[in-house]
Formats: structure tokens, C-alpha cells, sequence
């Protein structure tokens, strides 16, 4: 059964709050959420004027590379904003950190963290800076969150540090090696420039 664009419309405007207010999360993230999708609906009615053209050629290659740029800008941001919402509900709720799992924030950090070498190959500054952000933010953050309310060891805190920075470390240098610079900040500066 084939679910119908007026249909689910209804469910994200009908049923979909009611799940995430039922759930306890706060309009906040209800209201990032709809108007990502909103925003992501309005964009291919105005340049594919409803009929997915950038999806069969008929846009043009810089419209195509336009709504490819701004829906991967706008998914980064909202993803970006997720340890964000961790962080200050650790603080603001200390009591409830025991229940944040030290093991899955160290499989955060280390996932993410092995896509930094990747999107500094290939010079996707987009995608270095998300896997950057959840790595450092999301994953280690967390774990200093966890460390200061003592709910993980000292050795456990600094052997993740020490994991994740030699990690980029290695990252950056091993990229040096293969476009053959001098030093990690040419490869940094080529990134941020996009050349």
C-alpha cells in the first residue's frame, strides 16, 4: 500500500506531535523537527516546483548541487545540536546521568571519530565537521560530564582521551603524509577553503 502525500501530511501534523508530547520531549524539539521537514518539502516544491526535478536533470547542476548543499547544511546542524541537548540536561538534571550508558557514549565517540579521516581525505568539510563535533562533543563531552559526576574512573576518562586525540592526531598526520605537505595545517587549511 502506497502512503498517499495528503496522508502524511496528517500524520506529521496530527499524529506525530501527539507521540513526541506524550513521550515528554519538549516543543523545542518537536518544532526543529517540522520545520527540517518543512523546510526540505518547501525547497522541492520551489526549485523542483513539485515535480522532483532535480532528482530527473532538468535542474540545473548548480540547483542540484544547491538543495544537495542546503538539505546536508541543515541535517548536520540539527544532528550538530543533539550532544548540545545531552549536555545541558546532564547539568541541569544530574541526577539522571546514571542512567547514560558510559559504553555507548565511548562507541559514539569512537564512531564518529572514525569517520574524521575519511572526510579530511576527501576534503568534505561538511561531513569532518559533523563527525568532528559528535566525536568531540557528544562522545568525549559526555564522558566529561560522566567523569565530573563520578560515575566513570579516572582511567577510563583519560585512556579515551588519550585514544581520541592521538586518533586525530594520527588522522592529520597520516593526510600530510599522502597529499605530501609539510605540515597537518595545510591540510586543515585546504579543508576550510574547499580547495
Amino acid at each position: 500500500m502506497e502512503l498517499n502525500f495528503p496522508g502524511y501530511m496528517v500524520y506529521i501534523s496530527a499524529i506525530y506531535p501527539k507521540q513526541y508530547f506524550a513521550r515528554g520531549y519538549s516543543f523545542c524539539h518537536w518544532s526543529c523537527g517540522c520545520c527540517y521537514v518543512s523546510f526540505d518539502l518547501q525547497l522541492e516544491i520551489l526549485i523542483g516546483e513539485g515535480k522532483g526535478k532535480a532528482r530527473t536533470g532538468k535542474l540545473p547542476e548548480k540547483g542540484v548541487k544547491f538543495v544537495r548543499a542546503i538539505s546536508g547544511w541543515t541535517a548536520t546542524l540539527l544532528f550538530m545540536w543533539m550532544p548540545v541537548a545531552q549536555m545541558m540536561t546532564n547539568f541541569l538534571t544530574p541526577e539522571n546521568i546514571k542512567g547514560l550508558s558510559a559504553f555507548s557514549m565511548l562507541l559514539a565517540m569512537i564512531g564518529n571519530g572514525l569517520m574524521i579521516p575519511r572526510a579530511l581525505f576527501i576534503r568534505d568539510f561538511m561531513w569532518f565537521l559533523g563527525s568532528s563535533w559528535a566525536s568531540i562533543f557528544y562522545g568525549w563531552g559526555n564522558l566529561i560530564c560522566l567523569y565530573y559526576f563520578n560515575i566513570i574512573s579516572r582511567e577510563f576518562f583519560l585512556a579515551a582521551t588519550v585514544g581520541l586525540y592521538a586518533w586525530i592526531g594520527v588522522a592529520f598526520w597520516r593526510d600530510t603524509k599522502v597529499y605530501g605537505y609539510d605540515s597537518p595545517l595545510a591540510s586543515m587549511k585546504e579543508l576550510l577553503s574547499g580547495s
